[in-house]
């Protein structure tokens, strides 16, 4: 293989996608390091003020706003006011079944003086995922208990929506049957061309959840770990595990996809010294344990380990390097081994080499017509560089592998709690509650032995 094209290529793309978000990135800093109440308008203080404000709809305006209030209360009860990134996606979209609708909750909080917008740039679906950001607000507490209270008042509740089994289903599926979606080719996949007549999104779920039994196990395991251990945090901590068919806007099924998440997993996970005043997955874990109180697992490069296993039945211990071991041969910096592991998952998940050698030059056209490498060698680098991914952890199971991940992880969630400890999980990171009787090395041990048996239980059981 030819390293030195393919590094050279790396470091170009993310040459060229620092200039490519250079101008955002200028838009999105914030040199403010604190936030009062006086950046607040202040006009909205009691419940006549309120009703004032919004008018003869002042109730319905309430019932909009409570459940925007209780999934961010955690936030406003601190000391010092912190930016809060709020995107118009996830599980807002959930709560008010819709982009359109969280718009117009978020401009009710502005009329109400609840939110305060201080950047309203964002950016989605960057090559490198930390350049992603959605617009940022401060909350104002004084509002936000104002509207606790006036709800309190008069009655005024919303339903829980984490809830992931549901046994009651409210369509009506008369018109297609199981059986009539058997000639299709429906699965998890994130690179689906599918055109299937009559049936709703509700009906293919339930299709899919016959295909992979493991789902409605994994939804009930969910909700009953929502409600022994973060009842009264469910829109911080609470799973979220749910199928979800996405289409074009000629009604095609682009893909289907499931991966269980959490409040917390839209935090970043540090501010390498920027934005001091935004809150970060560490300040909700600190508030939640204690500063610094607790420790922490990551399962190393996550869904190539898991897709080894899959195919080859052996669960790799964490001390081994599959980013090194896939490239081929040791990185010269942590700065290329962070540039390659972005790289890995085009080369996981890109369906095609065509496909592959597009978002590989998307970022560096100007800066590869220079070094000359011409469109067959490059792609036949390409090709190399997916072979020996290949080699090492076998074929990708596309998007799929979340819905392995979020079921094995999910039971090492259960049997952490069962064995006395108290678990926050994101993704593939455990966070646990410091223990007088068990330090890191051997929580590293404890995890270790679960992850052994519960991988290889969970390939008996749904014979995969």
């Amino acid at each position: 293989m030819n390293y030195n094209i393919i590094n050279k290529i790396i470091e170009i793309n993310f040459k060229n996608k620092d200039k490519k978000y250079d101008e955002v990135k200028e838009l999105t800093k914030n040199e403010r390091t604190e936030y009062s109440q006086s950046d607040f308008r202040n006009d909205v203080i009691d419940e006549e003020s309120f009703k004032t404000v919004c008018g003869r709809q002042w109730k319905k305006n309430l019932a909009t706003l409570i459940p925007f209030v209780d999934m961010f209360k955690h936030i406003s009860g601190r000391e010092h006011i912190y930016e809060i990134p709020i995107p118009t996606t996830g599980e807002l979209c959930e709560i008010y079944n819709g982009h359109v609708n969280v718009t117009r909750m978020l401009q009710l909080a502005k009329k109400v003086d609840l939110l305060k917008v201080i950047n309203d740039t964002y950016q989605y679906n960057a090559w490198n995922e930390e350049d992603n950001h959605c617009k940022t607000y401060i909350l104002n507490k004084n509002v936000q208990d104002l509207i606790i209270e006036l709800c309190n008042k008069y009655s005024i509740t919303h339903k829980t929506y984490i809830h992931n089994l549901n046994n009651n289903n409210e369509y009506n599926n008369n018109s297609v049957h199981i059986r009539d979606l058997t000639e299709f080719n429906i699965k998890i996949n994130s690179g689906l061309n599918l055109r299937i007549p009559v049936a709703t999104d509700e009906q293919i779920i339930d299709y899919v959840k016959e295909i992979y039994p493991q789902i409605e196990d994994y939804q009930k395991l969910a909700d009953e770990i929502n409600e022994r251990h973060y009842a009264n945090d469910k829109y911080k901590f609470g799973i979220k595990f749910q199928p979800k068919v996405t289409r074009n806007k000629g009604g095609l099924i682009t893909s289907i996809s499931i991966r269980a998440t959490n409040g917390i997993c839209s935090y970043k996970e540090h501010d390498n010294g920027k934005n001091t005043c935004r809150i970060w997955r560490k300040d909700v874990l600190d508030e939640y344990f204690g500063k610094d109180n607790y420790m922490e697992y990551d399962v190393k490069s996550s869904i190539y380990r898991l897709t080894h296993f899959l195919n080859f039945k052996v669960w790799l211990e964490n001390s081994i390097d599959l980013y090194e071991e896939m490239y081929g041969q040791p990185f010269e910096s942590e700065e290329q081994r962070k540039q390659y592991k972005l790289f890995a998952m085009k080369l996981y998940f890109d369906k095609s080499i065509g496909k592959l050698y597009t978002h590989t030059v998307r970022f560096a056209k100007e800066d590869y017509n220079k070094e000359k490498i011409d469109e067959i060698t490059l792609k036949m680098e390409l090709i190399n560089m997916r072979s020996k991914m290949t080699d090492i952890i076998g074929q990708p199971f596309d998007s799929e592998i979340f819905l392995h991940e979020s079921c094995i992880y999910m039971q090492l969630v259960d049997e952490l709690f069962k064995l006395g400890f108290d678990v926050i999980q994101v993704y593939d990171g455990f966070y646990v509650r410091n223990r007088d009787d068990v330090n890191q090395e051997q929580f590293n041990d404890i995890v270790n032995d679960l992850l052994d048996t519960i991988t290889f239980n969970y390939i008996k059981s749904y014979k995969i």
